[in-house]
């Protein structure tokens, strides 16, 4: 009698989880957002199809939070997470280093 070695995919329920994909282009419109003061100021509106994704003062972020999360789930193992903070400041800092540069550059 043989014995059969291989299960198949339902009984050892591992199936393939298809990654996410943005079936449609996104398309951006312009908005005025309230923001917690009650003011308004203008705004994107990022739509995936029918879907409104969300709204922001920038295009870019709008991307880069649809970007994390088509992106696969990152380790929350706690140096991976610690790394990420770093690497995020890091960025930051050198975003603000720029913008600061520009302002004195325009002021001078």
């Amino acid at each position: 009698m043989m014995q059969q070695l291989k299960k198949t995919p339902e009984e050892t329920e591992e199936t393939l989880i298809p990654k996410p994909t943005v079936a449609q282009k996104p398309h951006f419109v312009r908005c005025n957002i309230t923001g917690p003061d009650g003011k308004k100021r203008p705004g994107w509106e990022m739509w995936l199809g029918e879907h409104c994704f969300g709204r922001s003062d920038r295009k870019e972020s709008l991307i880069q939070s649809l970007e994390r999360q088509l992106q696969p789930p990152q380790s929350f193992h706690w140096r991976e997470v610690h790394r990420q903070r770093f690497e995020r400041a890091r960025l930051e800092k050198a975003q603000a280093d720029k913008w600061e540069a520009r302002e004195g550059a325009e002021k001078a």
